[in-house]
């Protein structure tokens, strides 16, 4: 204990443990996940209900003096419950000081083809015939492609198609609209303004702009508030054994 202690607090991450507890606390039947239950400082807390010295568990698996990763705890709510949740964080915190990270969603080489296409007129059927075919190819040349690989053997590609090979290069990999994280959350009691800028997605969700791993570089922690329908489904299983035989099981 008195080891992880040393490492939590010299790294700054007190306030992070006891941030995570609160939200653990919203619901009786969450607790966290992953790397995060090798702490004994997790344990004692109530984030996670794993005692990692009776399984031997390695707390530097999670926080290492030695190493510069962040801490990561993934918690689970059943997928009805997680947005009362985020509005909890979002009325406790303030939106200015707590958002969701977002996700660039960029032109991949199938929806680059297609809309490119699409301007030169060119039928549905046509366009399909075509990027169908496209699967994992990310890293490859488009014109390389089409050119060499096998699938593509008995096509052939007259005009506009070279021209739209070329327009789709270009444009691959541009931005074409940004989400939302599946669920990372990021919480600056100073004010998020002081590290990234802001916005509401088109859901009425704050989120900052900056994905996950920007966000880490300007020095923000994500907690992850995450949505699991498997939660769900057994929690109201075992509300429906309780009504319908009268067995309750301690949940």
């Amino acid at each position: 204990m008195e080891h992880e202690l040393k490492v939590i607090i010299s790294k700054g991450f007190a306030d992070y443990f006891l941030v995570v507890r609160e939200i653990v606390q919203q619901s009786p039947r969450t607790c966290g996940r992953g790397s995060v239950a090798a702490s004994l400082v997790s344990y004692c807390l109530g984030i996670t209900n794993v005692d990692p010295l009776a399984h031997n568990l390695y707390f530097e698996r999670f926080l290492s003096p030695g190493r510069k990763d962040l801490p990561d705890a993934d918690i689970d709510f059943a997928w009805d419950e997680r947005d009362e949740i985020l509005n909890w964080i979002f009325a406790k915190y303030g939106e200015a000081q707590a958002a969701m990270i977002s996700n660039h969603v960029t032109l991949k080489t199938r929806s680059t083809i297609r809309e490119v296409a699409k301007v030169f007129g060119l039928p549905p059927g046509e366009i399909s015939r075509v990027t169908k075919k496209l699967s994992g190819w990310e890293s490859e040349r488009i014109a390389e492609i089409v050119a060499k690989h096998p699938v593509y053997r008995q096509d052939d590609f007259p005009p506009p198609w070279p021209e739209i090979f070329v327009l789709a290069e270009r444009l691959r990999g541009t931005p074409r609209h940004m989400s939302v994280h599946s669920g990372g959350v990021v919480i600056a009691l100073e004010g998020l303004d002081h590290h990234v800028p802001r916005q509401r997605a088109a859901k009425g969700v704050p989120i900052i702009q900056f994905e996950k791993d920007q966000a880490e570089d300007f020095g923000l922690v994500k907690i992850d508030v995450l949505g699991n329908r498997s939660l769900a489904v057994v929690r109201d299983a075992l509300a429906g054994l309780k009504s319908q035989q009268g067995i309750a099981l301690d949940y």
